[in-house]
């Protein structure tokens, strides 16, 4: 298991001819953010800023010091890449509080879990506001958050469900 925040600063290079890409600034999650499905490597451009992106599909190997992407890979503008319009970064999760459906805080999102496939497996907390489990693992599993929520509503998750896991 890792975070995302783990990756931050890993260099990427094109496996062929050894081309610096960029270097992982964030990782783009699915629109139910399930799983993670680009690397996103900042922006670019002075007036209208495009945000760079490479499919996770096109890294190789995610290794300890560097990623590798194929062959032919370049970066490519985000909302280009399929449904990257409903991509979520994961840093925009990143201190969006957590409540149960009655309103009972829970905490804040810190950081996003993912496992050896690139799935998110919990949502890791730096504030939490409740005792018992969810406390002491300072995690929630992401299939206890019903709904991830926006910058002005907070994300909704089954208590319940975080503390039998």
């Amino acid at each position: 298991m890792a975070t995302v925040k783990e990756f931050a600063k890993k260099p990427i290079y094109r496996i062929s001819d050894g081309k610096k890409l960029g270097d992982v600034k964030d990782l783009y999650l699915d629109e139910h953010a399930d799983r993670v499905m680009a690397v996103f490597l900042g922006k670019e451009g002075l007036i209208k800023r495009k945000p760079l992106a490479i499919p996770l599909s096109r890294i190789t190997v995610t290794g300890v010091d560097c990623w590798l992407a194929a062959e032919d890979t370049e970066p490519l503008d985000a909302r280009e890449i399929d449904d990257g319009e409903r991509y979520t970064l994961a840093a925009d999760l990143r201190g969006r509080e957590l409540q149960t459906s009655g309103g009972t805080r829970i905490g804040t999102i810190g950081d996003v879990v993912l496992d050896e496939g690139f799935r998110v497996t919990a949502f890791a907390l730096s504030k939490v506001h409740v005792e018992g489990p969810v406390a002491e693992a300072k995690a929630v599993p992401r299939e206890s958050v019903a709904e991830l929520g926006d910058g002005k509503s907070p994300a909704v998750m089954d208590l319940e469900i975080a503390e039998n896991a």
